[in-house]
């Protein structure tokens, strides 16, 4: 949350924490926190997403490399849908993670953060996450 300290300092300078790995997080809470901290930046925010690089990483949340990736597919629906619709709602889970969430709640800008990715990590690519430059 610097990031919210720093933009109440400044004025027109854009704020960020480098990435969110999607699979570790609860979506709904995580569209929240980032809904929450978009609205206290005056719509300044900037993240990057990413899906985890490191098999230790995967094993200390008990989950598999192939389940973050679900993970963070469907993290990324989801959040997206809860800070750009008015009323989103999301089907059964496909990756473990959480149940179908239904929340009315959208970020500042009415869109999504500056640098919310728009294209997923394909298989073929192996070990790849999506961010933004800050």
């Amino acid at each position: 949350m610097w990031m919210v300290k720093a933009a109440a300092v400044t004025r027109r300078i854009r704020v960020g924490a480098a990435i969110l790995v999607i699979p570790y997080y609860n979506p709904l809470r995580l569209a929240g926190e980032i809904g929450m901290a978009d609205v206290l930046c005056d719509g300044r925010l900037e993240i990057g997403v990413g899906r985890g690089a490191f098999e230790y990483e995967f094993d200390r949340f008990g989950i598999t490399e192939a389940i973050g990736a679900a993970r963070l597919r469907e993290g990324m629906e989801i959040i997206e849908g809860l800070l750009t619709q008015d009323d989103f709602s999301y089907g059964e889970p496909r990756a473990p993670s959480a149940r179908p969430p239904r929340c009315p709640s959208r970020s500042s800008s009415r869109t999504r953060p500056s640098g919310w990715p728009r294209a997923l990590p394909t298989p073929s690519r192996g070990r790849s996450s999506a961010a933004t430059t800050c």
